[in-house]
């Protein structure tokens, strides 16, 4: 189940009893562990070269021929939550680029995109991102960022996708079965560009289930919870609908299933995200 490479050099760190403000290195092996330490299912990805001293970013998928500089394509990036669902990009065309401005990082995709393996998913699920989008009219669907069976076309597929293509059409939607749910979003749209982090989740115990954050502004949505989640599924970075590509930069993203995110929880992951991006509220 997503054990496609291993690399040597992981391994699970004790929670501290309380979680540092974070910035340095020490807060991000915390917040890894207070994520995944028990066993938790997901992925993490934080689209930098070397995070906590291992190399992270690869030009091939095979990962022999380690990313270096600004510009270099990302053919694997490394799963950072110790479940091994590293994304991949077995096309040399279709790989990312990596991005650096000597602050941030990210990668950058117009027509590339990345898939991590097939994963078990249960009831409780949560997303969070940093994201921006170059356009939100010149691909046909909304970014669909958890697949069923890693199918990347299907219309009728369970998924999870963020839906951001105009004012008054801005939705987190998740489909189960023949069931679809919408939570509908503010009716704001950011400026193409605007980098924002974006979370979702079904958990009845959180107060809030869907919301956005950008530079100066913060919305969060208490909506009817979206449906489960479906059984399996994969995450794709930057595929959009019926296999279309969301165009823009994607900062980090961490997916957690398996067990409730509790508020607090999504505070703190949010808060890493924000850092990730550049982004105060």
């Amino acid at each position: 189940m997503g054990n496609r490479y291993r690399f040597k050099g992981w391994q699970r760190y004790k929670t501290p009893t309380i979680l540092p403000v974070f910035g340095t290195t020490a807060p991000l092996r915390a917040l890894i562990d207070s994520l995944f330490g028990n066993g938790e299912a997901g992925a993490m990805y934080v689209p930098k070269p070397v995070v906590l001293g291992q190399q992270v970013l690869f030009k091939d998928a095979a990962g022999t021929t380690p990313v270096t500089a600004d510009g270099d394509p990302v053919g694997l990036m490394l799963d950072q939550s110790g479940n091994d669902n590293h994304a991949t990009q077995s096309v040399s065309a279709s790989r990312p680029i990596y991005r650096t401005d000597g602050v941030l990082h990210w990668l950058e995709g117009a027509t590339s995109w990345m898939d991590s393996p097939v994963f078990t998913m249960t009831e409780h699920w949560f997303v969070s991102y940093a994201i921006s989008q170059d356009a939100y009219a010149n691909y046909t669907g909304p970014w669909r960022f958890l697949r069923e069976g890693g199918d990347p076309v299907a219309t009728n597929a369970n998924r999870l996708e963020d839906y951001t293509r105009a004012s008054g059409d801005r939705t987190i939607y998740s489909r189960f079965e023949l069931v679809g749910s919408y939570s509908n979003r503010i009716e704001v749209l950011p400026a193409a560009n605007t980098k924002y982090v974006g979370w979702a989740g079904y958990n009845p115990d959180a107060s809030h289930h869907v919301g956005e954050q950008w530079t100066g502004v913060q919305h969060q949505v208490v909506a009817s919870d979206l449906v489960r989640s479906p059984g399996s599924g994969s995450l794709s970075l930057f595929r959009g609908y019926r296999g279309d590509i969301m165009p823009g930069k994607m900062f980090g993203l961490v997916f957690r299933t398996n067990t409730p995110t509790s508020d607090a929880e999504r505070e703190q992951l949010n808060a890493y995200m924000r850092g990730q991006g550049g982004i105060t509220l």
